[in-house]
């Protein structure tokens, strides 16, 4: 007798694409953090509520840091680190003791502003306005690369729409409950209403351009706005999100 062999499966893996928010660590006063972490929960409680967050160590990769506490403090605001990246070979260590897997990554994308930089009238780093014309949603499509993702139809709510490599470009409005992502810039032709997350591999030279700013929330390299700070002269109106000294701001277009 011949016996039959249970094909049946236990598990399978498979591929997935998830945004995950990267946590640059700019100071290793744990005090500090703890304080600016505390204030940023508060802006978007429910957006922060147990998200899994890989922790960018490469501004403090030199220097001694409690990974411990700053794991813990995370754990206790309902914030969970899952990986950590661009640390020392000491912090690698820490962060596998603490169960956190280490991830490879560049620190090229950390372009810190100078003070001896050659500023504007409006005080801020004309390396990051200078291209802003170039960048806006009126010529995105001549600056579109092979790595941005085009989408041409409105993103409804509950829809994610993510550019793991480049820019996203929305050549139509975002409803309320969308989410938008990308590695680079984010474009919106119309109404944004939903929340855009641009840079989020850490590149803080990233911006969001759209037509009518009525966002859930913004965010720009893990520096994040909600709705409650946009003043009158902004808000439903064109306008760009950018970073300027690790301040994100919003100015009209």
């Amino acid at each position: 007798m011949i016996e039959k062999k249970n094909n049946n499966k236990s598990i399978e893996f498979k591929g997935g694409m998830f945004t995950l928010p990267i946590l640059h660590l700019l100071s290793n006063n744990i005090n500090e953090v703890t304080q600016q972490l505390s204030s940023t929960l508060k802006q978007a409680p429910d957006f922060f509520k147990q998200a899994p967050v890989i922790i960018d160590l490469s501004s403090v990769s030199n220097k001694s840091l409690d990974l411990h506490t700053l794991t813990w403090i995370l754990r206790e605001n309902d914030v969970y680190p899952v990986a950590v990246k661009n640390g020392s070979e000491e912090q690698h260590q820490i962060a596998n003791g603490l169960r956190m897997a280490v991830m490879q990554g560049s620190k090229e994308n950390y372009k810190p502003i100078t003070e001896n930089k050659k500023k504007n009238h409006h005080n801020f780093d004309i390396s990051q306005t200078v291209s802003a014309e170039k960048r806006s949603p009126l010529n995105a499509h001549n600056n579109v690369s092979s790595e941005t993702k085009v989408i041409s139809k409105p993103v409804r709510s509950g829809e994610k729409v993510c550019s793991e490599q480049g820019d996203l470009v929305i050549l139509a409005s975002v409803s309320s409950g969308a989410e938008l992502s990308a590695k680079g810039n984010i474009h919106v032709y119309g109404s944004l209403r939903g929340r855009a997350m641009a840079g989020m591999d850490g590149d803080q030279q990233a911006r969001i351009f759209c037509l009518g700013l009525e966002a859930e929330l913004v965010s720009v390299a893990g520096h994040s706005i909600i709705p409650e700070t946009f003043t009158d002269n902004i808000r439903g109106r064109p306008a760009q999100i950018y970073l300027n000294n690790n301040r994100l701001n919003i100015s009209p277009l």
